[in-house]
């Protein structure tokens, strides 16, 4: 685990460099569309099992009261504000959720120039539940005001 975190670091220094992680076929078919290495974005759930290598992540929505989206950028980039765009299974956007230096916290200290933005993305008592809208669900993350994705696209799963 601690060899991943390390690359993930590498990686998010020298730009150019593929960021996100995934199945071979899904990371060409991103590779091709979206891929501009100024960002990562990962989601996560305090109360679900980490992910399962070059799968979406799957959340349970009894399970998961909240999603949090962690946008990993250089610390220089944090100046400017940043959304994550949720999209439902059927690709229709559900929420942009803003992050901001507010949101900010270092990696690792001030010496490898790195910060991470948070958004919080509720699932219990929302319409995900109420209307059972579950399946694979997408995100990206964004500099606002710009058209073109800062990060590779997302993909994870609620299910019931």
């Amino acid at each position: 685990m601690r060899f991943h975190g390390v690359a993930l670091l590498i990686a998010l220094v020298l730009p150019g460099h593929v960021l996100a992680q995934g199945s071979r076929q899904n990371r060409t078919r991103t590779t091709r569309s979206r891929v501009t290495g100024r960002c990562l974005l990962r989601v996560q759930s305090p109360e679900t099992s980490p992910r399962i290598r070059n799968r979406p992540q799957v959340f349970s929505a009894r399970d998961a009261y909240d999603l949090r989206f962690d946008v990993w950028l250089r610390a220089s980039q944090t100046s400017r504000p940043a959304e994550v765009k949720i999209f439902m299974p059927n690709g229709s956007l559900y929420r942009v959720l803003p992050v901001g230096a507010e949101d900010s916290s270092s990696v690792g200290g001030p010496s490898n120039g790195l910060s991470v933005l948070s958004a919080r993305f509720p699932v219990a008592g929302t319409q995900i539940t109420s209307r059972s809208v579950y399946g694979t669900w997408r995100a990206e993350a964004f500099f606002v005001g710009e058209e073109k994705a800062c990060s590779r696209r997302l993909e994870f799963e609620i299910a019931r």
